[in-house]
């Protein structure tokens, strides 16, 4: 009777502890979103600019990797060209 009771509360004991490693994982993320603001804020218009235009240019390739149909096989697409 007695081992049924610490096995209750060494899973609660188990839970709390995933539930702590998830906040903190949680909070980590958002450190990591706030910093990657920040970095941004501070840099120059031209830098700005030029990020945008590279991640616009460049967003497509990615998405593209991932799918492999027939048509994909048959009429690939080229990359961009680097300037």
């Amino acid at each position: 009777m007695a081992f049924t009771q610490t096995d209750a509360s060494a899973k609660k004991k188990q839970k709390k502890a995933d539930k702590a490693k998830q906040e903190q994982i949680k909070k980590q993320r958002t450190a990591v979103e706030i910093g990657k603001k920040r970095h941004a804020k501070i840099q120059a218009k031209e830098v700005k600019k030029r990020w945008k235009k590279n991640k616009r240019r460049y967003k497509h390739v990615d998405s593209f990797d991932k799918k492999t149909s027939l048509w994909r096989k048959i009429f690939p697409r080229r990359r961009p060209e680097n300037k």
